[in-house]
């Protein structure tokens, strides 16, 4: 650890191992010296607690990816992979510039409410599970400190569509 003064600021350079190899990780902007020492112990705390801080730093979008092209290859029904895909275009437009580390509770929540405005609470929910899917993955590999899809709220614009008018609807 090194935590040096530069101008009004503090930096601070972590060093961690990570599958034996040596990284460094450099932050600045720091107030006050404390505030830095706090941030290099967070990182240390992490680290001994098997938080994977390179995979964290990777966009959402990419992880989102990478994980649907693995779990389509794992022989699900034609329609699922459709919604999947759907759910795909949502995400890219939502949250394109979200790192997995940004993808906390309040960050999912706020995406929920945005598709809320201009979906029903059903097809929200339903989106939100298709993404809590990846989102668990990542916190039970190690990848994110907490589940961010924990006592989620699903909110929707309008009702939807009476079975009368979904022309798809069995009798």
């Amino acid at each position: 650890m090194s935590i040096e003064k530069r101008g009004t600021t503090w930096r601070v350079v972590s060093v961690y191992y990570d599958g034996g190899n040596r990284r460094r990780k450099i932050k600045s902007g720091f107030r006050t010296k404390t505030e830095a020492k706090n941030y290099d112990e967070d990182i240390k705390y992490k680290m001994r607690d098997g938080y994977d801080l390179v995979k964290s730093e990777t966009m959402f979008i990419d992880y989102y990816d990478e994980w649907l092209a693995n779990h389509i290859k794992s022989g699900i029904k034609q329609q699922t992979v459709l919604n999947h895909i759907a759910t795909q275009t949502i995400v890219h437009e939502h949250l394109q510039n979200v790192t997995l580390k940004d993808m906390n509770k309040r960050r999912f929540q706020k995406f929920l409410d945005e598709l809320g405005t201009t979906r029903t609470a059903s097809s929200v929910h339903q989106i939100s599970m298709r993404v809590a899917m990846c989102l668990k993955e990542a916190f039970s590999d190690g990848i994110i400190k907490t589940d961010p899809t924990f006592n989620m709220k699903f909110k929707g614009s309008h009702d939807s569509k009476s079975s009368e008018n979904k022309f798809l609807e069995g009798r």
